[in-house]
């Protein structure tokens, strides 16, 4: 159980939505191994949990007095995780747009020119990799293959 307050239970759903909607269509349209729906509960559950361990909390910030005004600000009651990309504008051959209109394919995004060499982006907008050494392709394989289970076809 959990408040309404703040929408928590909200927030949860929304991302158990979009955690669980962009690896059933990557399953379905074949690019990734049905393996992949396996991360679903390792990763929400622990949110959830999260979620319900702050009810107590939710009650506390209810009181009134400046004490409690910080924590109200923390944000440590939403349903999400950390790791977030915010949704910037990002520069492509095509054209600059805002990096959520680019993971509307349910498949993954890497972004250069960040302040890292390179970011893996799920297309739920969790950083699933970000590169600090140039050329870092097994860093960046490595991450492929545990967000995303081994290739369905091997390259060589």
């Amino acid at each position: 159980m959990h408040s309404a307050i703040g929408g928590p239970g909200l927030d949860l759903g929304l991302q158990d939505a979009f955690n669980l909607g962009w690896k059933l269509a990557a399953t379905v349209r074949g690019w990734a191994p049905e393996s992949l729906l396996d991360t679903y509960d390792e990763e929400r559950r622990p949110v959830a949990e999260h979620v319900v361990a702050s009810t107590p909390s939710q009650s506390a910030l209810m009181r009134p007095g400046p004490e409690v005004g910080a924590l109200r600000t923390a944000h440590l009651l939403a349903g999400t995780t950390e790791g977030f990309a915010p949704d910037l504008v990002i520069h492509t051959a095509a054209g600059a747009c805002r990096l959520a209109e680019s993971t509307h394919t349910a498949r993954p995004l890497i972004p250069e020119g960040t302040n890292a060499t390179g970011v893996l982006l799920r297309p739920d907008c969790h950083m699933a990799w970000t590169g600090t050494e140039p050329g870092d392709v097994s860093g960046l394989r490595a991450a492929l293959h545990q967000r995303f289970g081994e290739p369905l076809v091997q390259r060589p």
